[in-house]
């Protein structure tokens, strides 16, 4: 048997949180406007060799030119070096929305602004963990993102092994109510 505690959930079940966020779709007009030279006065001018008839062709070209420009490398080199880790919600993800406005602003771009948006947000929480019978030991634990956290008192059930999260998420959940998921992944 194991027992286990993770308070970990509480931002989850507090809900939503809003806050400003600038969606991926406004980098990716950064990137693409940089592939393509617009907002930086670039001798580049790919408005006569770009057919917009096919989503396909239209990304083969602009991968040829993120191949022969660094600029919009540069840009996402700058954003994971200056920001850091941004995961909605965080910290981080209001420091990159700050960064991509006053970049964008910077390169030309004429209305910046962000976006309210609604993100689901969850910290993990301190999870303990230890076997209790036969042999009684410690464990180090670790949540899967969007976890419910566990009572103050911890749980106490029996343990289901499996290889991986590809088999748990190809099991019967009926075989795991009221169990506790052992995922035995190196």
């Amino acid at each position: 048997m194991i027992e286990g505690h993770g308070p970990g959930a509480e931002a989850m079940a507090n809900g939503r949180f809003r806050f400003s966020r600038l969606l991926t779709l406004s980098l990716l007009v950064v990137i693409w406007s940089a592939l393509t030279g617009i907002a930086f006065g670039s001798d580049l001018d790919f408005s006569s060799d770009l057919d917009f008839g096919s989503d396909l062709d239209v990304a083969e070209k602009l991968s040829q030119r993120a191949l022969e420009d660094d600029r919009a490398w540069d840009l996402v080199a700058a954003l994971t070096s200056e920001v850091g880790p941004r995961p909605a919600g965080s910290t981080g993800d209001r420091r990159a929305v700050a960064w991509a406005l006053e970049r964008m602003e910077a390169m030309g771009f004429e209305n910046v602004r962000a976006e309210p948006v609604t993100v689901p947000h969850w910290e993990a929480g301190v999870s303990t963990g230890r076997i209790v019978t036969p042999h009684p030991q410690k464990l180090v634990l670790t949540a899967l993102g969007g976890s419910v956290g566990t009572a103050e008192g911890g749980i106490e059930a029996e343990v289901v092994e499996v290889a991986s999260q590809e088999a748990l998420m190809a099991m019967d959940p009926d075989r795991l109510v009221g169990k506790i998921v052992f995922v035995n992944h190196r």
